[in-house]
C-alpha cells in the first residue's frame, strides 16, 4: 500500500504535526476518489510506525 510505503521509507521527511514530538508525523496526499486525505503516524520504541489516524476530505457537504 503506497500510504505505508511512504511512511516506512520517508517517516523522517514527513511534516511533524505536534511541536517538540518527533516520533509523530503527517502525511499528506490528494486521490482520485476523495479531495484530500492526512495521515498521522508515530515512531513506536521497536523502530515500527504505527498509523494512527486517518482523515478523508471528501469534497462534499451534509448540510
Amino acid at each position: 500500500m503506497p500510504i505505508i510505503e511512504e511512511f516506512a521509507t520517508g517517516f523522517s521527511a514527513l511534516p511533524t504535526p505536534i511541536p517538540g514530538r518527533s516520533d509523530y508525523r503527517l502525511l499528506i496526499r490528494t486521490g482520485m476518489l476523495f479531495r484530500g486525505m492526512s495521515v498521522t503516524g508515530q515512531l513506536m520504541s521497536d523502530g515500527a510506525v504505527e498509523l494512527l489516524r486517518l482523515d478523508i476530505d471528501h469534497g462534499m457537504s451534509w448540510d
